[in-house]
């Protein structure tokens, strides 16, 4: 299933857009984002999987919302940050990080995180934001996605 030429506004949670028909996961993907405009969406445990993201309008960075470029490697790059670090700072960023890692679509050039889904309190989402975007500018570097 497309959807095509659409904005989303306000608080999306706990929403999947797959590219999948639902109940066939098993199959290839055929559905896809197109002409998609969620610049005033705010996305709180969304995820997009399998479904290509053809000419979509990211959201925009706010307070309660990280959006990182290069995305792929970001994560990647994040979760090798935090390796060997088990503590209540990083606890909960790392247990988001391997749910983005286990569903990487290196396809997916941007990476949208509500801050709840980072931190429970505010110095951990202030050092997640912070990790995210630190990363996302030595992938930016790279010049990888």
């Amino acid at each position: 299933m497309h959807v095509t030429r659409c904005k989303f506004a306000g608080l999306l949670d706990e929403v999947i857009f797959s590219g999948h028909e639902l109940g066939a996961e098993a199959s290839a993907p055929t559905g896809a984002l197109v002409d998609v405009d969620l610049s005033d969406a705010v996305l709180r445990y969304v995820e997009f999987r399998d479904v290509p993201l053809l000419r979509v309008v990211a959201p925009v960075e706010r307070p309660d919302q990280v959006v990182v470029q290069h995305y792929p490697c970001v994560v990647r790059r994040a979760l090798a940050r935090l390796d060997g670090r088990d503590d209540a700072l990083t606890r909960r960023l790392r247990a988001r990080l391997q749910a983005s890692a286990a569903r990487l679509d290196e396809r997916q050039p941007v990476g949208v995180w509500h801050t709840d889904e980072l931190g429970e309190n505010d110095e951990q989402r202030r050092f997640a934001s912070d990790l995210l975007h630190e990363v996302e500018r030595e992938c930016a570097g790279l010049g990888t996605s």
